[in-house]
């Protein structure tokens, strides 16, 4: 029971960071976003939500999507939770979720802060536990970066364009962890 309980706190968490990312976006038109949960394993948790900006496709199992670039940037003590995609007609972007134990402000700080992109916009609200903040980004990168507080960790949800970067992890077992 315990682990339908997580996965179903694991769904809602997701479907939040997605709607938060598809919330910031600049087109000002509002879709409805449905989510499909499904599970083959306690340790492989994934689902799918369909949005206005397609459909996202997450896992929560500890692994990057191939492709991952090595040299995007990750706060100390960050570790990976898992990945997903982002479909939408023929373009795609890659989504790795990160889970970490510093405040999310501190790694909010980290990607506003980051001489790895240009930040194109950044917007943060609530403290403590009820924190999130999105950072929009271009240049090496394209993409967004949102963070919030759950179950006492941080979790950072970071969406880029699928060829953002030459140098990519095709293992998509790890991420590089930088200083800002």
């Amino acid at each position: 029971m315990r682990r339908v309980r997580d996965l179903v706190t694991v769904a809602a968490l997701s479907a939040t960071v997605v709607l938060a990312v598809v919330g910031c976006s600049s087109s000002g038109t509002k879709d409805s976003t449905t989510t499909t949960t499904s599970t083959t394993s306690a340790s492989n948790r994934s689902f799918e939500i369909s949005t206005a900006d397609g459909q996202v496709s997450l896992s929560l199992d500890g692994n990057l999507p191939p492709g991952w670039p090595d040299t995007f940037p990750v706060p100390d003590g960050a570790s990976p939770a898992g990945s997903g995609s982002l479909a939408k007609d023929g373009s795609g972007k890659l989504v790795g979720v990160f889970t970490g134990t510093m405040s999310p402000q501190d790694a909010y700080d980290f990607y506003k802060s980051s001489t790895a992109y240009t930040v194109d916009g950044s917007q943060a609200v609530g403290a403590g536990p009820a924190y999130v903040g999105t950072v929009t980004f271009s240049g090496t990168y394209e993409g967004r970066v949102t963070v919030l507080s759950k179950g006492g960790s941080t979790t950072i949800v970071i969406v880029i364009d699928a060829g953002s970067d030459a140098d990519t992890n095709d293992t998509g077992s790890s991420g590089t962890t930088t200083a800002a």
